[in-house]
C-alpha cells in the first residue's frame, strides 16, 4: 500500500475518532427526547460533532470520486480543523436545555463551517478544470471526456449544495423557533398523519404546534363556513413534508427543503454548463445559487420556495432538452404540481407551458419551428417598438402552429390542475397571493404599480439587489439575450413579467413578516439563467472587480443571516438589521431608499437604475445562440 494511501486511512480514523469521541461526551447527561425529531437540546448539543463527521464524510466521498488527492492538503485541514472542536467543547457542554449558543459561538460554527466546505468547493473547482474537454469540443488534441467523472462531479456538488444548506438551516433551527409560516405547514402535515384531515381546529385546541413554537399560534383569517379551519398554505408541500416529519420532525422538514434546492442548484450548473459551454461559468453561477440571498435564506427554513425553484428548472430543463417520455411526464408532472404549492406560481408556469407544449410534443415538425422562431420574431418586435412589423409574424403563428391531439391533453391536464388548485381554497374568490380576494384586486392602486416593481430589488430592507447585488448582472444579461434575440430571452420575459406586474400591485408586496425577498425566490431559475450568460460574456477588469465584490459581499450578508437568523426578520419601513449589525449606529433612514416610507432616495436609485439599463442596452452586444454547437 502506497504512503499517501496509508497517510489518508489514518488522518481519516483520527478525525472520526475525535469527532465521535466528542459527540460522546457532549450528549453525556443530556435527556433523550423523541417530539417527533430530536429536541432542541440534542440539537444544540450534537451539531458540532455531526457537522464535522458530515464533511469528513463527503472528503471521504470526493476523494474516492478522484476530486480530491489522498492525503492532500484537504485532509490535513479537515482532521487539524477538529482541534478547534475540542476547543470549544466546554463551552457546548455547559448549554442548559433552555439555553442556545452565544454569539461568539455561532459566528464560529458558520466560519468554520463556511472554511471547510470551500476546500471542497475549491475541489470542484479543480476538478472542473481537468474536466474541461467539454470546453473545447473541437480540440482533438485534449483528452476525451470522462462521463463517469462528469458524474461524479454533479454528484458532489449536490451533495456539498445540501450540506452547506443544511448545516447553515439546523443552526438557525437552534438559535430560534419555527417562523412565521412554518408552523402551518408543520401543523397540517401533523393533520395529515394524525388525523387524515386538513381542519386545523383540534390541533390548535391541542397545541401540536409546542415542538417548534412556543407561543400560542392564532389561525390567520381562513375558518370556513361550516367551522373547519382549513389554512391557506399550500397543501402540496405539507403532504411530501408528512413523511420527513414523521421520521425527524422539523429537522426532517428542513431536510426536504435543502434536498429540493440543492437538487435545483445542481440543475442550475448542468443548464448553465450547457448552454454557455462553459465550466467556470457554470461554477460560478451554481455558487452564487447556493450563497446568495434568498436562496441560501428561505432554501434552509421551511417553504415551498425552493420545491417551487426545481419545479420550475425541470420546466426549463425539459424545454431546452430534446425530447423524450421521461422529460415529457416530468414537464407534465411540474408544472400541473406548481398551482398546489402557491396559486400564485400558475402566473409564471402558464406562459412558460404554452411556450413548451410545441416543442414538448412535437419538436422536430418543421412548422413548429417556423411557429417558435415567429413567437421569438414577435417578442423582438414587441420590445423595440416596431409595432408595424408585427402583422406577420403573429400571421405565421397562426397559420402554421397546428394543436395535435397530445397538446390539447397536455394543456388541458395543466389547466384543470391550475382551476382545481384555485377552487381548493373555495373561501375566497381570487386566492393568487395569500389574502388578496376580487374585492381588494377592484380597489389597487395600479398607477403605483411601476413604483412597486423597483421596490422588489431596490428597497432598504427587503429589495433584491440590496442583498445581492450579483442579480444586476442578471438584468443585463437578459439584456443582452433580447438584443440578441436569443429564444431564451422570451421565455424568461414571457415567464417573469405577469408575475412582477402582479406582485407590484399589491399593498405587501415585501412578504410582510418574512425574510427578505420572499416572492421572488421563485424566479431565481430565470435570474441564474440570465446571470450565467452575463459571466460567460464578462470582460474587463471593472466588470470583474464587480463580480468579485458582489459574490463576496452576497456571502458574508448570507452568512451573517445564519450566524444571526433573528436579524431576518425585520418591521416593514424601519431600519435594516443585517446591514445594521456591521456598523457601530444605525444608518439613518432618511438616507437609504425606503419604498414603504417613500422618501425622495428610493426615486433617485430608481432614475439611476434605469438609466443603467438604457444605456447597458445601448452598448451591450447581443448574444445569439451557437448554431454549430448545439445544432438547433
Amino acid at each position: 500500500m502506497a504512503i499517501k494511501t496509508r497517510l489518508a486511512l489514518l488522518l481519516r480514523a483520527v478525525a472520526y475518532s475525535i469527532g465521535i469521541i466528542e459527540l460522546i461526551s457532549l450528549m453525556r447527561g443530556v435527556e433523550f427526547v423523541w417530539l417527533p425529531g430530536p429536541s432542541e437540546q440534542i440539537l444544540t448539543r450534537a451539531l458540532f460533532p455531526l457537522s464535522f463527521l458530515l464533511i469528513t464524510t463527503l472528503y471521504v466521498v470526493a476523494t474516492r470520486l478522484r476530486i480530491f488527492g489522498r492525503g492532500g492538503f484537504s485532509m490535513w485541514f479537515d482532521t487539524l480543523s477538529y482541534g478547534i472542536l475540542v476547543l470549544l467543547s466546554p463551552g457546548i457542554a455547559n448549554i442548559k436545555a433552555w439555553e442556545t449558543f452565544s454569539a461568539e459561538t455561532s459566528i464560529a460554527f458558520v466560519a468554520l463551517i463556511a472554511a471547510k466546505l470551500a476546500v471542497l468547493f475549491a475541489g470542484i473547482y479543480r476538478g472542473l478544470n481537468r474536466d474541461s474537454a467539454s470546453d473545447h469540443p473541437r480540440d482533438t488534441t485534449r483528452a476525451p471526456r470522462d462521463r463517469r467523472f462528469g458524474r461524479s462531479l454533479l454528484a458532489c456538488i449536490f451533495l456539498s449544495s445540501w450540506a452547506f444548506l443544511f448545516l447553515l438551516g439546523i443552526h438557525a433551527a437552534t438559535r430560534m423557533c419555527a417562523q412565521p409560516d412554518e408552523p402551518f405547514y408543520l401543523l397540517i402535515a401533523q393533520s395529515i398523519i394524525k388525523d387524515g384531515d386538513l381542519d386545523l381546529n383540534n390541533n390548535l385546541e391541542a397545541r401540536d404546534y409546542a415542538p417548534y413554537y412556543h407561543s400560542p399560534l392564532l389561525p390567520q383569517r381562513d375558518v370556513n363556513r361550516t367551522g373547519r379551519y382549513i389554512s391557506r398554505h399550500g397543501v402540496l408541500f405539507s403532504l411530501l413534508l408528512a413523511p420527513f416529519y414523521l421520521v425527524l420532525g422539523r429537522v426532517g422538514a428542513m431536510t426536504l427543503s435543502c434536498l429540493a434546492y440543492a437538487l435545483f442548484c445542481t440543475l442550475v450548473f448542468w443548464l448553465s454548463r450547457r448552454e454557455t459551454r462553459s465550466s467556470k461559468t457554470a461554477f460560478w453561477t451554481w455558487l452564487v445559487a447556493v450563497v446568495a440571498v434568498p436562496g441560501s435564506v428561505y432554501s434552509t427554513q421551511i417553504y415551498p420556495e425552493s420545491l417551487a425553484c426545481l419545479l420550475l428548472m425541470v420546466l426549463l430543463v425539459v424545454m431546452l432538452e430534446k425530447r423524450s417520455i421521461g422529460l415529457t411526464i416530468a414537464g407534465v408532472v411540474a408544472a400541473a404540481a406548481l398551482p398546489w404549492l402557491k396559486a400564485r406560481y400558475a402566473l409564471i408556469m402558464v406562459p412558460v407551458v404554452v411556450l413548451l407544449l410545441p416543442k414538448l410534443i412535437r419538436p422536430g415538425d418543421s412548422a413548429n419551428v417556423k411557429a417558435e422562431r415567429a413567437l421569438q420574431g414577435s417578442w423582438y418586435y414587441l420590445l423595440t417598438a416596431k409595432m408595424r412589423s408585427l402583422k406577420e409574424p403573429v400571421g405565421r403563428i397562426s397559420a402554421r402552429l397546428r394543436i395535435s391531439r397530445a397538446e390539447i391533453a397536455v394543456g388541458t391536464a395543466v389547466l384543470a390542475s391550475c382551476i382545481l388548485a384555485l377552487l381548493f381554497y373555495r373561501g375566497v374568490t381570487f386566492r393568487l397571493f395569500g389574502g388578496m380576494n376580487i374585492d381588494d384586486v377592484l380597489r389597487l392602486e395600479w398607477s403605483r404599480c411601476w413604483y412597486k416593481l423597483f421596490a422588489l430589488f431596490l428597497d432598504w430592507q427587503y429589495g433584491l439587489l440590496i442583498y445581492s447585488p450579483i442579480f444586476l448582472l442578471s438584468i443585463l444579461g437578459l439584456l443582452s439575450l433580447i438584443k440578441g434575440r436569443h429564444p431564451l430571452s422570451c421565455v424568461i420575459a414571457c415567464g417573469c413579467i405577469p408575475y412582477l406586474i402582479a406582485l407590484s400591485s399589491l399593498g405587501w408586496w415585501f412578504g410582510g413578516g418574512c425574510p427578505p425577498c420572499r416572492y421572488l425566490v421563485c424566479l431565481l431559475p430565470f435570474l441564474l439563467l440570465s446571470l450565467s450568460f452575463s459571466l460567460a460574456s464578462l470582460k474587463g477588469p471593472i466588470a470583474r472587480s464587480f463580480f468579485i465584490v458582489s459574490i463576496i459581499y452576497s456571502s458574508v450578508i448570507s452568512l451573517s443571516m445564519a450566524a444571526f437568523p433573528s436579524d431576518r426578520y425585520m418591521i416593514p419601513g424601519e431600519s435594516n438589521k443585517v446591514l445594521d449589525r456591521p456598523f457601530p449606529d444605525n444608518i439613518d433612514l432618511t438616507l437609504v431608499p425606503s419604498f414603504i416610507r417613500e422618501n425622495s432616495s428610493s426615486c433617485i436609485l430608481v432614475a439611476a437604475l434605469v438609466t443603467l439599463i438604457l444605456l447597458s442596452y445601448g452598448f451591450t452586444p447581443g448574444r445569439s445562440r451557437d448554431k454549430d454547437i448545439h445544432g438547433r
